[in-house]
């Protein structure tokens, strides 16, 4: 669209670009689903607690057979489960803006968990990856119940004991 106007938008204004059009169009989205389809390849995202948002990213410095040896152990299952995160991230937002202290401590676990899962990613490490995804995923639920829908949830207890992780 940007070049269509004339106005080429460089990977990181892209990214602000969606966030600022979601948010007019008050879905409540967030910013990593645009960092993951326009970035390539594992990514740390980070933002500070200010306003205006701006998101950083990181590309992660992964060797080619590092790449492919965790591309081999990554499946990905579409449930075809639509889903808006408006509510829960509006409530996730009210409680961290309350300073609600089992919020706080689980944002702060979250990015402990994300600069492990960096190192897992970088080392190749694909135990340690899918122990991180599974906390990972593990705090998300603490920070917003309810995200896991039954059949979610039953798909996973399902396969568990065959993973190194999930989310």
């Amino acid at each position: 669209v940007g070049q269509a106007c004339g106005k080429p938008y460089s990977l990181e204004g892209a990214v602000h670009g969606v966030l600022e059009v979601e948010q007019l169009l008050t879905t409540g989205g967030g910013w990593q689903d645009q960092v993951g389809g326009l970035y390539p390849g594992f990514k740390l995202c980070q933002s500070q607690a200010t306003l205006p948002l701006s998101v950083t990213t990181e590309v992660l410095p992964v060797f080619p057979y590092v790449l492919t040896n965790l591309e081999s152990h990554i499946v990905l299952v579409y449930t075809g489960m639509a889903r808006l995160a408006k509510t829960l991230l509006q409530d996730v937002l009210r409680r961290w803006h309350l300073r609600v202290p089992s919020v706080v401590a689980t944002i702060e676990k979250l990015q402990e968990t994300a600069q492990a899962q960096r190192e897992a990613v970088i080392s190749g490490d694909i135990a340690m990856v899918g122990a991180l995804l599974s906390d990972y995923w593990e705090q998300k639920k603490a920070m917003a119940p309810g995200t896991e829908p039954p059949l979610v949830k039953r798909l996973m207890d399902a396969v568990r004991n065959e993973c190194y992780g999930m989310s």
